[in-house]
């Protein structure tokens, strides 16, 4: 990402932009629990929107801006919390996306879904990497260099994908378009990040 900009308007399509909806959406689907804005779903976020609904995700870092940079608003403090992981998780947010919309992982699953080149996976559908993503949220970290995802060291990539195709094929009858509006499958992705975090804490 160190060369990519944000994408301001609709023409700007080179491969040297980036959307500024799908990062944001990628970021709000890493935001840890304890940032989470929603109080009511402190301990279970339901992040299931942030795959199908970028103009939610638009107006809500809108919203989540004017409470940063407001200091009479009541939310300021928190607000400006969150602002910063943004900020921070922003480059890491976008290898993230990258990196599993192309994992190579997922040679030998038989996903359908899946776009490949001879053996080479080229494409993983969001449905499939959004629940992925928001699994990973849970080893969010606070680092000396800022907000990071630093998964612990016991943690492997494979067996998540075991798991994503799973729920892809039991819960969400191999469509990736119903997996990325299923709460039950990030459920079931999330439970397995939070085990790991909590034998690694």
């Amino acid at each position: 990402m160190p060369n990519a900009k944000l994408r301001k308007s609709e023409t700007q399509l080179s491969d040297d932009y980036i959307s500024t909806e799908r990062l944001l959406q990628v970021i709000t689907t890493l935001i840890p629990d304890e940032l989470w804005p929603r109080e009511a779903e402190k301990e279970n976020p339901n992040k299931v929107y942030t795959y199908s609904m970028r103009a939610k995700c638009l107006k809500d870092f809108q919203i989540l801006w004017d409470k940063a940079r407001n200091p009479q608003n009541p939310e300021h403090f928190r607000g400006k919390q969150l602002y910063q992981f943004f900020l921070d998780i922003a480059p890491q947010a976008y290898e993230l996306h990258e990196k599993w919309k192309a994992h190579q992982g997922f040679k030998g699953t038989g996903l359908r879904s899946i776009e490949r080149d001879g053996r080479t996976i080229i494409d993983v559908p969001d449905g499939i990497v959004f629940p992925i993503l928001a699994s990973l949220s849970t080893f969010a970290k606070k680092t000396k260099d800022g907000w990071r995802i630093v998964p612990p060291r016991s943690f492997r990539d494979e067996e998540l994908i075991r798991a994503a195709k799973a729920v892809y094929q039991s819960v969400a009858n191999s469509n990736p378009w119903v997996m990325g509006k299923s709460k039950a499958c990030y459920a079931s992705l999330y439970q397995i990040t939070s085990i790991y975090k909590r034998l690694s804490d």
